[in-house]
This record gives C-alpha cells, structure tokens and sequence, in this order.
C-alpha cells in the first residue's frame, strides 16, 4: 500500500512532465486543420535552422540539464515518499494503512489544484530557469525539514513536508515543460519529450527498488536513510544553475487569489482552440487511467496472483513503468523532427486493449503473463501522451504557454481524482477489481474510436510509414524549407510507386497528393488514397475533369494546405527524369504558395521501382533501402516549368554529390569488387591473356609491390604509355592501390602536345613496354623509364600466396596506404586533345571518376552476362571510364584490343568473346561497317558513340547492316567524361518517356545538371532556344593543371562551361548545334560551322575519316571569313558549291566559291576529331598563297 501512494504521487510527477498532449480534432475537418494554416498574403517565413533528420536531432546540453534535474527531482519524490509512509506505518500500525494511503493521496493532490493558476501565472512572469532553480533549493529545504520531522517521528510534521513536496512539484511542473521549446527547436520536442518521460518512469523503477534496500540498511531509523534524499536534492539544485537562462515568455492575465479563476479563465480562453483543447483533455485522461491503474491494480494483484502482501503486489506497477518508458523513447524516435499523431490512436487502441484482457483475467495466476499486459499498456501509454504533450509545448501561443500547462496540470491531477471517486462508486457497487477494469477499458474503448474517427489519416501515414521503413532507410535534407503554416506546392520527381506515401511519412503536415487516375480508382487503393486527401488526375481526362482536379488542388493551397505533385505525371522506367507537364503552374496561378523542388535520390532500383532485379548491374536488391530526400529552396508561384525542372535537377546533383562523397575511393571499390566475383572472367585481350577477378586483384597488387621498389616517394603521378590491353589495365589498377595519379599518355598526339602533357604533369617516370615502344614514334620520354616486360618476372610462388591470401582476407587498411581512402585525391590525370591550343591537363579524381561510373551504371542496362568489346585508348577520358572502371565498378567483363581502326580484329573480337557493349566514335564505326560481316556483331545489344557528332546516315546504314543503332552520347574529359546518353527503351510495356531521340546526345545522366545560358548575358534559356551549355554535378573536373585561373574561367559556382552551342527539349534530351569556338561573328551574326558543314556533306559520298571542314580566318573588312578545307578524295568542289546553292541556309552563311581549298587530308586528332588548331593554320597558309 505504500508504494501504492507512492506510484500515485509519481505518476502525478510524471504527469507533470508528461502533460502536453494533442489529440487531434474530434472531426475529420477539424483534425485536418490543425496542420494546415489558411493561405497568408506572403510565402510562409521559413524557420532560420535546418531541421535535421531523426539521426541527427541534437537536444544539447541545456535540456540533458534539465533532464537529468527533473529526472533527480521525480527520484526524490518517489524514495522520499515512500520513506514518509514507511514511517508512518510505523508511527500508526499497519492496520492504518489504508487511512494513510487516503490522505496521503489527498494532500499530494491538493497543492496541484490550488496552485495549478500560480505556478502558471509565476513560469510566465518571471525567468524559468531562476524558478527551477529555486524550486530546487526549496526542495533541499523540504527534504532538510523532512529529516527532522522522520527524527522526532512527527505525524503531522510528515504530512505537512507530503504537502510543501506536492506544493514544489506543482510550481515545478509548469517551470519545467514551459522552458522545453524555448531551449530546443521545433522539430525537437517529440524526442525531448520522449526521453523525457523515459527518464521520469526510469525514476520510478529505481526508487522503488532502492528503497526496500535503504529501508533494511536504515531500519527504522529513517532520518539517516532521508540524508540520501537532501544529497540528491543538492545535487538537482547544482544542476539547475547550469541550464541557460531563457527570457519570461509573459502572461495574458493577472494573478488570481482564487485558485479556480485562473484556469477557468484559461479554459474559456482556448475552448475556441478545438484542438489545444482536445490535447487537454486527452492528457487528463491519461491521468485518468493512471490512476485508476495504480490504484486498481494491488487487488488486482492480491486476488488474481500468487501475491500475498500489498508492498509486492505494488511491483506489478514497475512493469507499466517500464514499458511506459520505452514506449516514450519509441514515440520520440518515432516522430523525429515532427509530432507523430498516428501514434495516439495507436496508443489508445493498445490502452483499450490492454485494460480488456485484465478485466477478462487473461493469464490470470501468471505473474509473467500479467506482466506482459501491463507492459503492453505502459508502451502504448508512452505512444499516446508524448505526441500530446509535445503538441501542448508546440501549439500553445507562448505568452499564454505557461498558463495552458498549469491548466494541464490541474486537469490531469483533476482526473486522478475522478478515477478515485470512480474507484470508490465501483466499490460500492461490489465490483471486483477485474470488472473495475472492463469499466476502464470502456471508457477508454470511447477514447480510442473517437481518436481513430478524428485522426485516422494519421494513423494510416503513421503504420505505412513503418512498413515502409522496413523497405527504405531515407534522409532527408532540406525540410526546414517546408513551411510550418500556409500553403505550397512540392514540385518532385517520380521514382517508385511508394513516393507520395514516403513523402507524407517525412513530416508532419498533411499534403494532399495529386495521383494518376488509374492508381485512385484501383479498388484496393481507392479507400486509403481517399482518405489520404489524394486528388485524381490523368492526362488522358476530358478537359473539364483535369480543369475540376486542378481546381481542387488550387481548394487545398487556399486553404492552407500542402499540396503535392509528380510533375512528370508517371513514374520512371528508365532512371531519367522526363518532362514536367505545365499543369501544375495553374494550380499556383494568381497565388503567393511557393513552389518548393524535391528531389527524391537512391529509390531508382528499390523494390518499388521499375529497374527490374538483374537488369541494372548496381542494383541488387538491398532492405531496407537506401534513399534520400532533397527538398529544395521555395520558388515564387510563378517560377517556369524549366526553371522547376532544373532546381529538381540540381538537387539530384547534390544528392549525388553527398552520396559518392561517402563510397570510398576506386581502390576500395576494386577490392569490394573481385571479392564479390571472385570467379569471374573479368579482363582480357587480342594477346589471349586472361584473368578473373582475383587475379586480376592479386596481379594488381603483386605490380603494385614490384613498382614500389622502382618509385620514390616525390613520384606522385606516373606516366603510363601503353595501349588497350590487360597490361595497360593493370598498371592503372596497381597506381591506383598504391594511392599515386594515373597519367596516361596520348600517343598518337604530335611531338610538341607530347611533351607538353610531360611537362604540365610533372611527371618524371613512365611505364610502358618494349614491344610497343617499337610500333610507335616517340622521340623523347621521362628520364626514367619502367618497362612493363620487367615488372612481371621472378615473382616466387610464396609471393603469389601471401598476395593472394591478401586480397582475399586481409582487412583494406591492411592492405591499402592510409590516402587511398580518400576519394577526394586526384586518381588520374588525363590531356585535353588540344585541337584549339595547347593541351590542357584535367585532374580527375577518384569521386569524380567513381561517381561518373555509378551514375551511367544506373541507366546503363547491364547484366553479370554482359561484357564490353573495347578498343578505346585510355588517354581517351571514354576510354579510361568505360573500359577500365566501368567493369571494375559493375562487376563486367571486357576484352581489349590496342587499335580501334582495326575494324576486321574488332569483329572477330566482338564475335569470338560475345561482348555485349562496344563504345567507339562515328569514325571508328564507319571502319566497322566496311570490314565487319552482319553476324559479327549479332550479340552487342548496346553501342554507344561519342567524341564527335553521329550522322544519321551513319546510324541507318549500321543498323540496316549488323540490326542495332549506335546510340550517341555526350561528354567531355572535364566532365569525367559522361554527361548524357541515349539508352535503349526499356522492355516493359505501356506508355513511357523517350529513352532516345534521333539526332539528340541524349539525357543527361542522374546527377549531372544540365541548363543552357545565353553566352553573354547568362541568363538561362527555356526549352528549344540555343545556347552556351553549362553542367553542374559531381563528375566536374577537380581543375587543370597551372594556374588557378584557368580553372576559375570555366568554372563558376559549380557550373562547368562547355563552350558547346546546344539546346534542351522539354524531355530534357540535349542537341548540339556547334561549337563556341566554331562560330564566326560576320556582319554581326553569330555564323556555325558546323551547319556549314553538314550542308556540304550531303552532296558526298560516306569516308571513314573527315574530308571537310568550315574554318575563318581574320578579314579587314567584315572581321572574319570563312574559309572551306576539303579533301582531294572529295575531286572537284562543283558538288559542293550546288549544295551550297541549293540550300536554304542564310546567304551570310555560304562561303565564297574562291574560299573553297583543296587539299591532300584533312588534319585530325589521335581520336579522329578534327585538329581545329591545325586546320586553322593550314587555311591561313592557303589563303596567303592566293
């Protein structure tokens, strides 16, 4: 019976602490309004602080303070207490008890109801902090007095210390809750309050424990055992000078003697507040049932269990405690950064039921089974009142704050008593304590449908969202951008079915999602979607339909709500983002709601997506799955469909950036890799050499230690001469698992552009081979030379085991220099191909190159099957990224070939090894088409082009030829090098966006933002004008080599230059019209060359190598000429100036018939691009001879 008054008084703390509730409105429209503001004249005011994820909330030192303060002070209370009872058992006999329990429970009740008004009207006058820590020192006296009165055994001495203890805790209480939100952030308070009400019922269970113990060490000598409380209550005080002093939050009313005024004033003045009021009440009613619980509970343990005495059947109350406590610290988890309401009716459903199966003796005799169901109550305790309580803090209008939280204390302590008078009726009508609780359980069974009628919606979200966690692990960035009150539109993009879903479970505010039709009217969805707000719309609507579900999206932003949409209208089944349908401007039409990009990373891949298992080579089915959410800066209502798109884009870039950043380096993952295809063929080459993926681990390493002995320390990049083949990857792989740069050498670059990359890399060693040496014409090299010949001889068979138990087992720390976890470090350094001036050397590095590779791997449709055929030179930036990390990162195949213009090798190749995948440039192909036979390339299934642009007549003839389209891509060695591709559509069926459109680059990849500006002002250009081409992702260059300004020209804000003349499509795919440096400004028109060109081309005949090209040279009079190269294959230029006639471009753009020059060939590149600098000096010489 003691400890019974005692979990009385502490749940009467608890309740202090706990006391904050929210139960949602009654009605489903009223529920609905409590987290959507009606629409303001301007966009919402943005809280200043990021809200963080729930991994990241950081409650701080101050509330840890008053935690543990609050903590010490409910620990006082309960041992204190029970000690003051013990005692007067002692004073009084045992026969007293229940006397004792009656007015014990009375005067520790009184105090909260008298003083409910004051402890208000005091918190919000006067500095919290200063209260609590006054309150403290008042405790130190109580417990000092409290000594005396146990010393000199004083009945009415310890009933009169039982009262100034209420008195303290009920100005405490108000104090302690009031400072909560004025020392944390919003989007705290759920998890405060859940450890909150952790710790309190962890006081609960300690003091009940120790105080048997210090109750035998003491006897009956309870003044030495009370010396303990006064050393916590000191302690509790000292803390409390700690937490940091806030400003008075103020008071609406004045001081009212009559303890009854303030609250009723206080009650009347938020009745209107229909929400505020039910979180109230709801509170009330937790105390309500606790008490009724605690007090029905010890003959319910007497007659129903083994327990015989009082004092043990009290303990059973321990199991509410605990589960109370870590059903708080759920609840706080749970909710994160919001107040999660699908908690409550959750928590009163788990309440309903838990009281019915005590009041049908379930597992009665079994003091495990009853403590089961106790605990069951006790977590779905802590589920109901910590959103409540947190809603209370949040809610409440701060100058009215302390006040609302006394009017909670004297109506949760107001419940208590009722649940005693309920007891005492109950009693009287000779129920027995199981009936008493079926009583219980019915009220609480009207409390749980009234919660499920008012937030059902909640609980829904609430119970998805967990299954959804089961599936997803998402991150959120960016929600402080969301708005706490009016309207906005979230503009997103659209990855898996479960996108609306996620999003609704990421914050606390309804937002009413428009969804396709079919997916609404699916008779299995249609309830949940109904309930949910969802809005039906299709494309496919009558006019009048989709004009009504615009209408009542733009209902809901009116009335303050946030209104969702999936701009691409139908989920992605290609990993590209496609076109954003306008529509969505007429719902913000004529508004101030912002319009708010979100971006929805990783999910491409997931179970609920449409990359199918095994289609994409990176994705393998993981739970739960990662996947992050990006919400972007609020837009004006007003803002462009492509300036939406692109801010959706750029937070793509973002989260790719953040998202590579934390994937280790191209070392690590080559070691992830080969141990997870140990087996696996991996690289070969025209030379028969072969090697799975351990041993292509285990030659890497072994290359690596041998090149050890040959470098020095300053040796950080090392040259690389060599061509496609096993060696060559080798050699890349092993500088890379020694941490050092990777230069690869262009030689088929003239001598001056040669010895230019030597000298800009500072390189002062290369490795290369003999025999290839020979086939080459090098004039001068590093002053030291490696040669690859030497590298692989004398390697004793011991060293091949203890390398190959090293890459099999050996942790990576132990294999791998410290700076090869470094992602950030410079991984290779490749040379621009100088065709306008001196080339430029690219730093590359292990994230650029990583991230490049993971995100083409996300559209890429690859398979364990496939293998790719490359011929591609790895001084070539396509080369270096397609065939040597792309298989390494997928987990592929590839066979090497040293020449790409070897057309009748390359089909053998393709053939024999059935690679799947070949990447090669326009000119290689045509070499392909004249010497391969049509079944040589029967098993390829992806070809992608690049380097130069490809004619369509090229793609007919081989398609018609070998039954698949080279698809063209776009790139550059700064950009790592990939920004866009052409795919192949995917095999599903139904409607879709276009994977590729004919005489496009493509789409940019994930992560790679694309946007076009105009060249001189800047400004961003809509979709389908011409422009400079800008690409911001985290395959952009880490800077050239020299001086930083070089980099700071092309550089700016993250955004790449390409000085590409391009334009974008509403679908996002590129078309590049020319060059920057390929117009000429005549008679002040921007004139392009390359149209030029293409005019000229179709009057010829197919070459496997350039045969024209449209230069300018300075010209006095109009500031430039042009000036047209062409080939003596070409014969005479009759057929060219016809068509040249006989188009219909511009008069201004048609060269002169005498500015037409033959010439034996045209100069080109190592990679078969035009030398636009050679051609330029070449026209020079021409047009001086004339």
């Amino acid at each position: 019976m003691l400890i019974r008054v005692m979990i009385q008084d502490i749940i009467m703390t608890s309740k202090s602490v706990i006391k904050e509730l929210n139960p949602k409105g009654t009605k489903k429209k009223q529920g609905a309004k409590i987290f959507c503001s009606h629409a303001t004249s301007k966009p919402p005011k943005l809280p200043a602080k990021p809200m963080k994820t729930n991994q990241q909330i950081r409650l701080g030192r101050d509330f840890h303070l008053l935690n543990i303060t609050q903590f010490l002070g409910a620990f006082n209370d309960n041992v204190f207490k029970l000690f003051l009872i013990y005692a007067l058992i002692a004073i009084k006999g045992e026969e007293a008890i229940t006397s004792i329990n009656h007015l014990a429970g009375a005067i520790f009740v009184l105090p909260f109801l008298i003083f409910a008004s004051s402890a208000g009207f005091l918190a919000g006058k006067l500095r919290k902090q200063t209260i609590i820590k006054h309150i403290k020192l008042v405790e130190l006296g109580i417990m000092s007095a409290g000594g005396l009165a146990f010393y000199f055994q004083s009945e009415w001495g310890l009933y009169s210390i039982l009262f100034l203890m209420a008195t303290q805790s009920a100005f405490f209480g108000p104090a302690k809750l009031g400072i909560i939100p004025e020392i944390l952030p919003a989007h705290a308070l759920s998890k405060a309050n859940g450890w909150q009400q952790a710790f309190v019922f962890m006081a609960i269970v300690l003091g009940t424990g120790l105080v048997p113990i210090f109750s035998r060490v003491a006897g009956e000598q309870f003044h030495w055992a009370s010396l303990f409380c006064i050393a916590i209550a000191f302690v509790g005080w000292l803390l409390a000078c700690g937490i940091k002093s806030t400003e008075p939050s103020g008071t609406s009313q004045s001081w009212h003697l009559n303890p009854l005024s303030g609250v009723a004033k206080t009650f009347w003045s938020i009745k209107k507040d229909r929400p505020l009021l039910l979180a109230l009440l709801g509170a009330a009613f937790f105390l309500l049932i606790g008490g009724f619980l605690q007090m029905n509970l010890i003959p319910y343990g007497i007659e129903y269990t083994n327990l015989e005495k009082n004092e043990d059947a009290s303990y059973l109350f321990l199991f509410v405690a605990v589960g109370i406590g870590i059903g708080a610290l759920t609840a706080g988890k749970a909710s994160g950064q919001n107040i999660e309401f699908g908690l409550v009716p959750l928590g009163a459903l788990g309440l309903f039921l838990g009281l019915t199966l005590l009041g049908l003796k379930v597992g009665i005799g079994s003091i495990a089974a009853i403590g089961s169901i106790l605990f069951i109550l006790g977590l779905s305790a802590g589920f109901f009142i910590v959103p409540l309580v947190a809603f209370i803090q949040l809610h409440s209008p701060r100058e009215q704050l302390t006040e609302i939280l006394a009017l909670d204390s004297f109506l949760s302590f107001f419940g208590v008593l009722i649940a005693a008078f309920l007891l005492m009726a109950l009693d009287a009508l000779n129920l027995d304590p199981a009936a008493c609780f079926l009583v219980a359980a019915g009220l609480t069974g009207i409390l749980t449908v009234l919660a499920l009628k008012s937030l059902p919606d909640f609980l829904i979200r609430f119970v998805g969202s967990v299954l959804l966690k089961l599936v997803y692990r998402v991150r959120v960035e960016g929600l402080n951008h969301l708005p706490a009150k009016g309207p906005a539109l979230l503009v997103c993009n659209h990855i898996t079915y479960v996108d609306a879903p996620l999003l609704m479970s990421l914050y606390q505010r309804r937002i009413r999602f428009l969804i396709y039709r079919d997916y609404y009217e699916n008779k299995c969805l249609k309830s949940f979607l109904k309930l949910m707000g969802a809005i039906p719309i299709s494309e496919n609507d009558p006019p009048r339909q989709i004009m009504k579900s615009i209408q009542t999206a733009r209902k809901a932003l009116d009335d303050g709500y946030l209104v969702g949409i999936f701009a691409e209208g139908k989920l992605t089944r290609s990993g590209l983002m496609s076109a954003f349908k306008p529509g969505y401007q007429k719902i913000t039409k004529g508004t101030n709601a912002p319009i708010i990009p979100v971006y929805l990373g990783g999910a491409w891949g997931s179970l609920f997506s449409h990359a199918g298992k095994g289609r994409y080579r990176n994705h393998r089915l993981r739970v739960p799955y990662p996947m992050h959410v990006n919400i972007g800066n609020p837009m004006p209502s007003n803002s462009q469909t492509h300036e939406v798109r692109l801010a959706v884009q750029e937070l793509g870039s973002a989260y790719h950036e953040k998202a590579g950043s934390q994937k280790g380096s191209l070392s690590t993952a080559m070691i992830r890799s080969a141990r997870q295809f140990w087996r696996q063929p991996f690289v070969s080459d025209t030379t028969d050499k072969r090697l799975t993926q351990g041993k292509a681990l285990i030659s890497s390493l072994l290359l690596r230690d041998r090149l050890k002995e040959e470098l020095n320390a300053e040796d950080e990049a090392v040259g690389i001469l060599l061509p496609s083949c096993v060696g060559g990857a080798l050699v890349n792989f092993a500088l890379a698992l020694d941490a050092r740069i990777a230069v690869n050498l262009n030689f088929t670059a003239s001598s001056q552009a040669f010895d230019s990359a030597i000298r800009q890399s500072g390189i002062k060693v290369t490795i290369t081979s003999r025999a290839f040496l020979e086939k080459i014409e090098i004039q001068e090299l590093t002053d030291r030379v490696i040669f690859i010949e030497d590298l692989g001889k004398d390697f004793s068979a011991l060293d091949k085991i203890k390398t190959a138990l090293k890459a099999r087992l050996y942790p990576m720390p132990w294999i791998l220099p410290t700076k090869c976890f470094d992602r950030t470090r410079t991984a290779s350094i490749l040379f621009s191909s100088g065709s306008t001036a001196e080339p430029k050397g690219i730093k590359l590095t292990h994230h650029n190159l990583m991230s490049n590779v993971e995100a083409a791997m996300e559209v890429i449709p690859l398979s364990s099957r496939d293998g790719v055929a490359a011929a591609l030179p790895f001084f070539h930036s396509f080369g270096l990224t397609g065939t040597i990390w792309l298989p390494v990162l997928a987990g592929i195949r590839v066979h090497y070939h040293t020449n790409p213009l070897e057309g009748a090798k390359i089909a053998e190749m393709v053939r024999e090894e059935k690679s799947t995948v070949l990447f090669a440039t326009p000119t290689f192909l045509m070499g392909y088409i004249r010497k391969a036979k049509p079944e040589d390339f029967k098993s390829l299934k992806l070809i992608i082009t690049g380097a130069e642009k490809l004619k369509i007549k090229l793609a007919d003839m081989f398609e018609k030829k070998f039954g698949i389209r080279p698809l063209e891509g776009y790139g550059t060695t700064e950009l790592s090098p990939i920004v866009s591709l052409n795919l192949p559509q995917p095999p599903q069926k139904g409607e879709f966006a276009p994977t590729h459109k004919t005489g496009t680059v493509g789409h940019p990849i994930p992560g790679v933002s694309a946007k076009i500006v105009d060249p001189e002002s800047r400004k961003t250009l809509s979709y389908d004008q011409e422009g400079m081409l800008l690409i911001k992702g985290p395959n952009v260059m880490q800077g050239y080599l020299g001086p930083q300004e070089k980099t700071d020209k092309i550089l700016q804000n993250g955004w790449y230059e390409t000085g590409d003349i391009a334009k974008l499509d509403e679908d996002g795919f590129i078309t590049i019209t020319g060059r920057l440096s390929r117009f000429s400004k005549i008679g002040g028109e921007m004139v392009p060359h390359e149209a030029i060109e293409q005019v000229l081309l179709e009057s010829c005949a197919d070459y496997s190598e350039p045969v024209i090209a449209v230069t300018s040279i300075p010209c006095e009079r109009k500031g430039e000429k042009l000036i047209v190269l062409y080939a003596e294959a070409l014969g005479d230029k009759e057929p060219l100036l016809e068509s040249l006639k006989q188009s219909d471009i511009p008069n201004l753009w048609k060269p002169h018939h005498q500015s037409f020059y033959k010439i034996a060939k045209l100069p080109v590149l190592g990679t078969g691009k035009l030398d636009l600098k050679g051609i330029r000096t070449t026209a020079v010489e021409m047009a001086n001879r004339t």
